[in-house]
């Protein structure tokens, strides 16, 4: 199914995209290079949805997908997704009258290739399919039309901080890379001195949130020795140490 006044695989007529909202909620998690990360979908409002289709973007500079799954496996077979481009995920579900919607709401797993969260690295997109649910008029049995909205919820065992500052490699020789994650839109300011509080390196730009590399090369640090680098933001900060050490 796509588009409006269409017509879905079971012959049902569908009506106009002007029934309001759907729903999926997912549970937010940070997460750090080579770490597995699954994002299960949830249903806000599991009342009679007949199907859904939803194009899923994800940060493939952060993300690897390794696998998508659904709760029952046997009885999904009228779920179907497609990874058309790394970055973008194609998926959709109609009910064959025998599944429970929630059978059908897919675990999405990804490999971290950098630091990030899945809230600022995952959204649904209109660009290439339209999200839309098809729920049943409970006193008609018709479907209605309703725009998918992904809502990310704070995780349970996961301690979600405001910013996240780290550099790969470190310890290191030549060049590292600073990886900073911001959850709000404004100013960050990055400081480097050494131990004896004298400046050497800054950075001063406003970003957008989210997650960003930035390369310090020997230009940058000339000697060797320990670092620290400050990143002060609108929403926290935090402080890091870089080593820099001789080629063997």
């Amino acid at each position: 199914v796509n588009g409006n006044a269409v017509t879905n695989l079971n012959g049902d007529e569908v009506g106009d995209r002007s029934a309001g909202s759907w729903t999926l909620k997912a549970e937010n998690q940070a997460f750090e290079p080579g770490q597995t990360i699954s994002l299960q979908l949830q249903a806000n409002d599991e009342e009679s949805v007949a199907g859904y289709q939803l194009a899923l973007e994800y940060d493939a500079q952060s993300l690897i997908l390794n696998d998508i799954k659904v709760l029952d496996e046997g009885s999904s077979e009228n779920f179907a997704f497609n990874e058309v481009r790394p970055g973008l995920i194609l998926m959709n579900w109609y009910d064959n009258g025998a599944e429970a919607l929630k059978s059908v709401l897919p675990r999405i797993e990804f490999e971290a290739l950098a630091a990030g969260q899945l809230s600022t690295s995952v959204r649904i997109v209109d660009d290439f399919l339209s999200a839309e649910a098809y729920p049943r008029v409970s006193a008609t049995g018709d479907l209605e039309v309703k725009a998918i909205n992904l809502e990310f919820t704070p995780g349970s065992s996961e301690t979600l901080t405001l910013t996240s500052l780290r550099n790969i490699p470190n310890p290191f020789t030549g060049a590292t890379r600073l990886q900073l994650t911001t959850q709000t839109n404004g100013l960050v300011r990055l400081y480097i001195t050494d131990l004896d509080g004298k400046l050497v390196w800054s950075f001063e730009e406003h970003l957008e949130k989210g997650f960003h590399e930035l390369l310090l090369t020997d230009d940058d640090l000339p000697g060797q020795g320990v670092y620290i680098c400050r990143m002060l933001t609108e929403s926290g900060h935090e402080t890091i140490k870089l080593v820099k050490v001789s080629q063997p």
